[in-house]
This record gives C-alpha cells, structure tokens and sequence, in this order.
C-alpha cells in the first residue's frame, strides 16, 4: 500500500522547535513554519532557511499536519483548537521527537551489544562511586497540594495534562547506557524525580530495570498512588529490587482529598513486603499543623511507623535559607520533633554547618534527562552554561573539577551530600542508610539491612 505523503509544518519558533527540529528534519521535510505573531510571518528560521507563514495560509499551502512546538500547556492547547478548526492533523512535536530519537539510539545500543549485557550483581565489599539527581522532564501531577513548589513556579497549570508531557525523553535503554557502571568506574546511586509525578512517567519502570541491571542503587520517589506503574516495577526480579528504594511522600490533605489513602498505604504495605526498600516522608508544612495528632494516629495503627520529616525552606537567596513556618520556632520543634524523625533533626540544623570543601562535580551530579545536561546541585540551576553533557562523549567518564567554593550559604542537596560524605567526614550528619531507615513497631526494616550497609559507607 503506498504512503501517502504529507505537507508537515511547524507550529511555532522558539526554544521548543530549537530542541527538537535536527533530529525531525533529518528524517522528514519540513515545508514551514507557521505562528500566530504576525511579525514572524516571512522570516526565515533555522539553517534551511524555512519560511514562516500566517495560519490562514496552511490549507492554501496544501499542508496535512502540523508539529505543535510549544511547551506552555496552556498555548497549547488554545493552538491544537485552532488547528482542529481547519481539520488538519496535529502532534506534539516533543512526540515526534522522542519517537524517532529512540528508534536511533536503540539502533545504536544493538551495535554495542549494551541490550545482551549480563545482570552485574555487587560484591559485598563494594562502595558507590557517584550520585546522581536525575530528574524526568515532566511537570503533571495528579495531586493539588498547597505547598508544591512547582505550582508556585507555573500556577496551576502545573496540573493540566498533555499526552506528550508523559513521554520519557529517550530510551531507556539508552539513558542507562549513558550511566553504565563501566564509564561510572563503579556503581552508583540514581536517584529519579520529576517535577510532577514520577510514576506518571511512560516507561519509567523500564528505566528502574535498567539501572538495577547494571548494579546501580536507584531511588524513585512517587505520591504512592500510581498502583499500575508501581505494580509493573514490583515484576522486576527479586535480585534487582534489593537494589531500589522507593520514597513515599506523604501529601495527607490530597490523599483525603481524592480518597486514595487506603491506596496509599496498601502500596507501601506491598513494598514493604517485596525486596525493595522503601520510606516514608512527609514535609514539615504548615498545613499539616491542625491535623499531626490524627495523621501519626493512622499511620503508626497501620504501618508501626511515622513518617521522617523534611524541613520546608525558601531557597531563592542562596545566603539566606529561610524555613517555610508562621509557627514560634518552640511550636515548629516540638511539633515536627514529636515524629522522631532523624532527616528532621538533621535537615533543621544542615545550614548552621561549616561547609568545607564539597566534591560535587567529582562525585555528585544533577542531571537534566531531557537535554542530558549536567550541573554540580540545584544551586547552580541558574548558571547559563552546563558542565557536560551524559548524552556526549559516551565512551569516557563525565568527571569534571569539583566545586569546592560553592555559592550557596547552605547546601542544597544536604540531605544526600553529608551523609555520603561528599563534604568531607568533617560534617555531622547521620549516615545515610540510618538517616532514612524506619523500623516499625513489629521489627521490620522499610531499608533491608543488605541495602543498608551500604548506604552507610562513605562514597568511595
């Protein structure tokens, strides 16, 4: 049957298009650009020179489908209408994207023989080399919650979803490739977060089998409610799940909200009772104040446990962290103290430390998934040069100089860097293992004492 062949344009010319127009145009032709700022129309854009047109012009250039550049949600939408309107097909071109850019780079993995590779099973003697934060590229979530920071940076368009928001941005065979433990010199811990919900991330549990296949510790944090994805990474081999953690974070209000409480503690029943490891933790805000007595209630009737705490601060001023509170600082303490929490002991007091020399750079990583750029923390988000790229130069180690003077005050990723030690072993913080270990009221450790020692051993 023969193809029929289709007049593609594109919709839109900014720093979207600029993502992903290579590696389309490579594949396909790309006959225009179209926009609805009238003073776009007959320029010229990208090194092939493509005109832009108006968009009454689209059925008079005969075009049958547009690639929808655009990453607000919101302009999105109101573009993919107007497209309907004139009965044109649409994608999102972050789909066409990511479709084409796995097909290559599994292409590529055949050739090494990367997808035959054996299960690396540690030795009991081993140290992790690096961290990494590796964080998905997507903003949607199925929560609300009040204090979420991605809604205090986007609004509440945080919480409309697009079906290109959910796409993983490569294989995932490709993204552990890029963090192979051969390159890494070692296994390390990948810890996987996103912006929204991590587990409404297609394919993610693909990316968690990965990464155990070659040894690495990976850490996934969820608001434990995806039970579909989560059952999927929970088929994973027992002899891989030893290696994972998964965090659950407690959002009480909008677990009551959605009437998925029940849900929520059936699935850490479940892990719990699997081979991975796991916690629990539940953030210090203020919201949470009328109802402590009743949440430690459920959860230690349930569970044998209370859930860690984290500290929630303001970290715009990189001199002067402020912690997020209208409470007196004796009401904040005793309150958040009750809970016997050691991240909350820690976290409340990490910014009053001497920091010294910090190895971020050499030992500790923030990746950005999509784009595969590379940063020392999150303190550094603003810089407008990366330090590398793990997507480039595949063949060598990603090492680069360590920071040492950092810019911040306080350290960003505390809660990681001094309990691996990545300051130094002049700090003083719990280890790592024991920092996040719960054990409940019958004996049972949520962090397997395998998986915990070595989360207790420094870096090496």
């Amino acid at each position: 049957m023969e193809t029929v062949k289709q007049t593609v344009a594109i919709w839109g010319v900014g720093k979207c298009m600029q993502d992903c127009y290579g590696d389309i145009a490579a594949d396909e032709k790309i006959s225009y650009f179209v926009d609805n700022a009238s003073e776009k129309w007959g320029q010229r854009y990208t090194d092939d020179r493509i005109e832009c047109i108006c968009p009454d012009d689209l059925l008079k250039k005969e075009v049958t489908l547009v690639y929808i550049a655009i990453y607000d949600l919101k302009q999105y939408a109101k573009i993919q209408q107007q497209i309907k309107h004139l009965q044109i097909g649409s994608r999102h071109i972050y789909e066409v994207w990511t479709e084409k850019k796995q097909r290559k780079e599994i292409l590529f993995l055949e050739k090494t023989g990367y997808l035959e590779r054996e299960i690396y099973r540690r030795k009991s003697d081993e140290r992790l080399v690096k961290y990494f934060c590796y964080t998905l590229p997507t903003n949607i979530c199925n929560f609300r919650c009040d204090y979420c920071y991605m809604k205090q940076l986007a609004g509440e368009s945080v919480f409309e979803t697009a079906p290109w928001q959910k796409k993983m941005p490569h294989a995932p065979q490709y993204m552990a490739y890029s963090l192979r433990r051969e390159r890494m010199g070692g296994i390390c811990f990948v810890s996987l977060a996103a912006g929204g919900e991590t587990l409404l991330v297609e394919g993610v549990e693909e990316l968690v089998c990965e990464l155990l296949k070659d040894g690495h510790i990976v850490k996934i944090a969820t608001n434990g409610v995806i039970t579909e994805t989560l059952d999927k990474i929970l088929e994973i081999p027992s002899d891989l799940l030893k290696n994972l953690i998964i965090c659950f974070s407690v959002h009480y209000l909008e677990l009551i909200k959605t009437h998925t409480l029940e849900i929520f503690l059936s699935n850490i029943e479940k892990v719990r009772d699997s081979a991975a490891s796991l916690y629990t933790i539940i953030v210090a805000s203020d919201v949470y104040y009328p109802y402590v007595k009743e949440i430690k209630e459920k959860f230690w009737d349930r569970l044998g446990i209370y859930p860690q705490v984290d500290v929630m601060r303001d970290d715009s001023d990189l001199l002067h962290p402020v912690i997020l509170t209208q409470l007196s600082q004796e009401v904040y303490e005793d309150t958040w103290d009750s809970w016997g929490s050691e991240k909350f002991r820690f976290r409340r007091t990490e910014g009053l430390q001497e920091v010294h020399q910090c190895m971020a750079g050499k030992s500790y990583f923030y990746v950005d998934a999509f784009a595969g750029g590379v940063r020392y923390c999150s303190a550094f988000r603003n810089e407008q040069e990366d330090l590398t790229n793990i997507y480039q130069n595949l063949d060598k180690d990603i090492a680069v100089q360590p920071v040492k003077e950092c810019p911040a005050k306080w350290c960003f990723a505390g809660a990681d860097i001094f309990p691996l030690r990545i300051l130094g072993d002049k700090v003083n913080a719990p280890a790592y293992g024991d920092m996040y270990q719960q054990v409940d009221k019958w004996g049972k450790s949520y962090i397997k004492p395998s998986l915990l020692e070595l989360l207790n051993r420094d870096l090496g």
